[in-house]
Order: C-alpha cells, then structure tokens, then sequence
C-alpha cells in the first residue's frame, strides 16, 4: 500500500508539473513576471490540495478549508512582495490540510513538517539552479510524493488493543438501545 501511495504521488506530482510548465508562459504573459508566476504556484498549489482531499476522500472540513486557502492565498499574494517567501507559504498549506483533515498523531505532523521543508528546499534549489517551472514543481511535488512511504505511527506506540473510537461507538450505541427499550417501556 506504501508504494501505491508513493506511486499516485508520483504521478500527481509529473501531472502537477507538466500543467505548471505549460501555464507558467501563459499567466505570465497575461499577467507579467511576478504575478503570473505567483498564479503558477498558487494553481499548483490549489491542484495538489485538491487531489490529496480526493485521494484521501475528506469530505468533512474540506470546503471550508479550500476557501480559506482561497483567501488566505489572495491576501499573501497581495500583501508578501518576495517571492519565495511568498512560494514557501503556499508550500506550507498543503502540510496545514494533512496535518488538520488527515493525520491523526504527532509523530505523522512532524514528519511531513520536516518533509514539506525538505520539498521547499529542493524546490528552491532546482529554481535557482535551472529557472524551469516544470523542474521547480516537479522537486517540489516528488519530494511531497515520499510522504506516502512513511508509517502510519511509529513502531513503538502502535495499539493492540480496539481503539478509543470503536469503545465509545459501543457504549454509545448501549446508551442508545437502553433509551429505546426504555421509550417502548413508557408507550406498553
């Protein structure tokens, strides 16, 4: 299972690529250099929350969250004029969706932190080295696209015994059946 989510993030990271490739010339010739290249990271950016709350199936909190990444990426395009800062806020929303809608312990936030830093890093790197957007997205999605080979909890605290969630689902469910019995009681 590791290797199809790796394999899945590999492929969303080329698509992501090649659409931030043939965009970039078109959003900057409409917009200019600085913004249409802003409109590039926030389109890729938008892409890949998009396909990681499909691939994960969240539907809970995720419309709210997509508009406040609207918002909050209309306000930081508008209000940061350097660039790459501008660039690694937008890599910071994609950790801030997992790390809200998808992962449920400490050791997974802090791991894919360290790993959307790395992403950021080999995303700069390849931007100052060759200046290609198609280069620059794909560093930046293929290093995002290993968060799939980490585990899902680390070894040592993993639970043998039902989790919290399915005792509470019982005892809520014996409350629930009691209520019954005791309405169908009143109506006899």
């Amino acid at each position: 299972m590791k290797t199809s989510a790796f394999s899945y993030g590999v492929l969303a990271a080329l698509v992501i690529a090649l659409i931030g490739a043939f965009t970039t010339p078109l959003l900057v010739s409409a917009l200019g250099l600085q913004e249409g290249a802003r409109a590039t990271v926030m389109l890729c950016v938008g892409i890949y929350c998009l396909i990681m709350l499909r691939r994960e199936q969240v539907s809970v909190g995720a419309p709210t969250l997509l508009l406040a990444w609207v918002v909050a990426s209309v306000a930081c395009a508008s209000l940061i004029d350097d660039f790459m800062l501008f660039a690694a806020g937008q890599a910071a929303f994609p950790w801030v969706f997992r790390s809200i809608l998808i992962h449920r312990d400490a050791f997974r936030i802090t791991a894919d932190g360290v790993l959307s830093v790395a992403a950021c890093a080999v995303a700069f790197l390849a931007l100052s080295r060759t200046g290609s957007a198609f280069l620059t997205a794909w560093s930046f999605f293929l290093t995002q696209a290993f968060l799939g080979l980490l585990p899902l909890t680390p070894a040592t605290t993993r639970r043998t015994r039902p989790s919290d969630r399915s005792l509470e689902f019982r005892r809520a469910q014996g409350l629930a059946e009691a209520a019954l019995e005791t309405l169908g009681d009143r109506r006899a």
